[in-house]
């Protein structure tokens, strides 16, 4: 069983695309051939489900450069107020609605998988290909709606709304959804570890240092960016000790900790339980990254990246599959030779 696991970033999933355009040339592949699950959050879930399509990620990556500025496109500071979501969400939506207008499961080439949170019940919602064409059309999980609660990330967008229930960005619980591919590998018939090969892709990671100042009270003024006067007013209004620490001053830190390190938890379970020939993991560190930005850095380092951190480990990953599907033809070869060598000499006999 072959996954293809693609991690949440936002517009972080350039560098992703950019990987997958470069493996499907080096090795030549279509992805929804090969792998039999792709599974993706978040900005994964939009790219996985245009590659189980039967999009080419060089054509991905042209739907995400044409879009992205009006995704992107922050609600005035009057519209948006200090607690409103950055973006509005009918431009995500509308985008989604663009390219799979129309489409529903039927029209996938291969499995795939969509994780988000259900807010109203405090669950988690994973949307799997293969049981949504087991349902009566009026009964499925809509496919657009599938990616679009995958993508309403909390803080940039507002959670997106079915019927009574609310849904949110699937990053939550599993912005590296490799584990969970392997999960589901063992639901659709997998007996052993040996069977499931997983090449997962992440959207950069950033060595993320703080220090007291930016988890301590003192962030807060630079959260709220009022002048020293005001600062001073709220923070004394408020009773607040600038070098204790509480849940609004830890609040973001604690965020970026949790999806970093839940990203790495993945990864070291799945390095422990599977050799290289079995797991890939395609990440990359850089500076400053944000959700709604371009990855500038990595995109000007995605050859060197590329060829010095991953090539290597692809080849090991491809080239040994590869190499046992050339045997079995060559098998298959040499049989159909022995079959036609019998019935000549059949047709001798009979002579």
């Amino acid at each position: 069983m072959r996954v293809l696991s693609l991690d949440g970033g936002g517009l972080k999933g350039i560098y992703t695309i950019m990987m997958l355009d470069k493996i499907q040339k080096d090795f030549n592949i279509k992805f929804y051939e090969y792998f039999d699950i792709i599974i993706g959050t978040s900005t994964g879930s939009i790219i996985a489900t245009l590659l189980s399509l039967g999009y080419e990620p060089r054509e991905i990556l042209n739907i995400y450069k044409d879009c992205y500025k009006d995704i992107f496109k922050k609600k005035s500071n009057r519209k948006r107020g200090l607690f409103g979501s950055l973006y509005e969400n009918y431009r995500l939506e509308n985008t989604i609605n663009k390219y799979t207008n129309n489409l529903s499961y039927k029209d996938l080439k291969t499995n795939l998988i969509i994780p988000s949170v259900d807010l109203s019940d405090s669950k988690i919602n994973i949307v799997k290909s293969y049981e949504e064409l087991n349902k009566k059309v009026e009964e499925q999980f809509d496919l657009r709606d599938a990616i679009i609660s995958s993508s309403a990330a909390p803080g940039f967008f507002s959670p997106h709304k079915i019927n009574e229930k609310m849904y949110v960005d699937g990053s939550i619980f599993s912005n590296n959804p490799a584990l969970l591919g392997l999960a589901v590998s063992f639901e659709l018939g997998v007996k052993d570890l040996k069977e499931v090969k997983i090449l997962s892709l992440g959207t950069g990671i950033e060595n993320i240092k703080y220090d007291i100042s930016e988890v301590s009270n003192q962030s807060i003024k630079k959260m709220f960016r009022l002048n020293s006067f005001l600062d001073n007013m709220f923070m004394k209004f408020f009773n607040v000790d600038e070098k204790d620490s509480g849940l609004i001053s830890m609040a973001f830190p604690l965020l970026k900790t949790t999806m970093k390190t839940s990203i790495e938890n993945t990864d070291y379970i799945l390095t422990r339980i599977l050799d290289n020939r079995n797991y890939v993991r395609i990440n990359d560190v850089s500076k400053d990254l944000k959700i709604d930005e371009f990855p500038t850095e990595l995109i000007n380092n995605i050859d060197e990246l590329y060829l010095q951190n991953h090539y290597s480990n692809l080849e090991i990953f491809f080239n040994e599959e590869i190499n046992e599907l050339l045997i079995i033809q060559n098998k298959s070869w040499i049989k159909k030779k022995i079959y036609n060598l019998g019935e000549k000499l059949k047709k001798f006999a009979i002579k």
